[in-house]
């Protein structure tokens, strides 16, 4: 019987040292990160080196504009999320159900010229521009309804009551 409870330790013993190990080297590669990303100085268009560079200006869109999905907004990326609040139990959380992005090449331009942006495979990072809860007696707006329409998605619970849902949206306009 003790040598069983012994087998137990060890083997919680090595899932956290690996453990450790992992989010230890894991918070190393976020900080290199961090640091890469504050030491990249703010450039203008016109001096734009190879490699790494951070600059600022006005999204000009090439061709096409996207409409984003909750708030139909011209815009050159989008990205959303639909999530629905379940209860298992004590336990209670937002569940992911759907997401998805769409993005477009576009201009940055600034006061000194203007540069091609292909934002594929970028990670983009920018705050988020709506968001919106439904629950028992409060529908979600039209446009958001249409979405889900399209998407086939409900809503609404079987017996015709909503569900609490939250929809998120960012984009690039």
């Amino acid at each position: 019987h003790q040598i069983k409870m012994a087998d137990g330790r060890i083997v919680y013993f090595i899932v956290g040292f690996f453990a450790g190990l992992f989010i230890f080297f894991a918070g190393f590669s976020s900080l290199r990160k961090k640091r890469l990303i504050e030491n990249t100085p703010t450039s203008k268009v016109r001096s734009i080196a190879m490699g790494l560079v951070e600059v600022y200006g006005e999204v000009i869109p090439t061709k096409h504009i996207l409409k984003s999905p909750f708030t139909n907004k011209d815009c050159v990326y989008y990205y959303y999320t639909i999530e629905e609040y379940r209860r298992q139990g004590k336990h209670s959380s937002w569940v992911t159900i759907r997401r998805g992005s769409e993005m477009e090449h576009f201009y940055l331009k600034d006061s000194t010229g203007s540069v091609l942006v292909n934002p594929s495979g970028a990670k983009i990072d920018i705050p988020k521009d709506y968001e919106f809860k439904s629950s028992l007696g409060k529908n979600p707006p039209k446009i958001v309804e249409n979405f889900l329409k399209k998407s086939n998605l409900n809503f609404e619970t079987f017996l015709g009551l909503n569900k609490t849902m939250r929809y998120t949206e960012y984009c690039l306009a």
